[in-house]
C-alpha cells in the first residue's frame, strides 16, 4: 500500500528493514552516536507501522462487523460498527499529528512561558487558567511537565500565580518533555 503521501507504509517498511540490517551490523557500535540514531530511528518506524496495522485491522474489522450488521438488519451491530469506525478516526488523527510533529526537534522538551503582562486581576487569574490547561492538555497526552518558575502573588482573586511585587506579574515557565 503506498500512496508516496503521508502514510506511505511501503517506504517506512522499507526504511525499517535497512535500519534492521545496519543495527545487526556488530561493527555498527563502533561509531556509538550513529548507533543510536539508527536504534532510535528503527524503534520509532517500528511505533508507527504497528499503528497503522492496527488502524488496518480496525478498519477491516469495522467493516465486516457493518457488512454482518447490514445482511441480519442488526441496529445494535451497526452502532458497534460506528463505534470502530469512531475508533479508527481517532487513531488517523493521532496517525496524522505524528506525521506532522515528526521533524528532527520535536521528539525534544519545550519551554512554555506565561505572562499575565500588565493586565491586573483578570490578567492574572487567566495566566493561571492557560496554566491549568496546558498541564491537562500535557498529561492527558502523556507528557512529564516540570514547572521551573512560578511567582506566586497575593492579588484578590489570585489563588497563587500573580507576583507579589509590583511591575511584576504572574509568570509560569514549564517545561514538557516527551516521556
Amino acid at each position: 500500500m503506498s500512496s508516496g503521501g503521508v502514510f506511505d507504509v511501503d517506504s517506512l517498511t522499507s526504511r525499517r528493514d535497512e535500519l534492521e540490517i545496519e543495527t545487526a551490523d556488530p561493527n555498527l557500535w563502533n561509531d556509538r552516536a550513529r548507533a543510536e540514531a539508527a536504534t532510535r530511528e528503527k524503534n520509532a518506524l517500528e511505533r508507527e507501522l504497528a499503528l497503522y496495522q492496527r488502524i488496518e485491522t480496525d478498519l477491516d474489522d469495522a467493516e465486516v462487523l457493518l457488512e454482518l450488521a447490514n445482511e441480519v438488519d442488526d441496529d445494535e451491530a451497526r452502532g458497534e460498527a460506528s463505534q470502530k469506525f469512531d475508533g479508527v478516526e481517532q487513531r488517523l488523527d493521532e496517525a496524522e499529528l505524528r506525521q506532522l510533529l515528526g521533524g528532527e526537534h520535536d521528539a525534544s522538551n519545550a519551554l512554555l512561558s506565561i505572562n499575565s503582562g500588565a493586565g491586573g486581576t483578570d490578567a492574572c487569574d487567566w495566566a493561571e487558567m492557560l496554566l491549568r490547561m496546558y498541564l491537562r492538555w500535557a498529561e492527558r497526552r502523556g507528557f512529564k511537565t516540570e514547572i521551573l518558575d512560578l511567582q506566586a502573588g497575593d492579588e484578590a482573586g489570585s489563588t497563587g500565580s500573580c507576583a507579589s511585587r509590583p511591575s511584576t506579574h504572574r509568570r509560569a515557565a514549564t517545561r514538557l518533555s516527551p516521556v
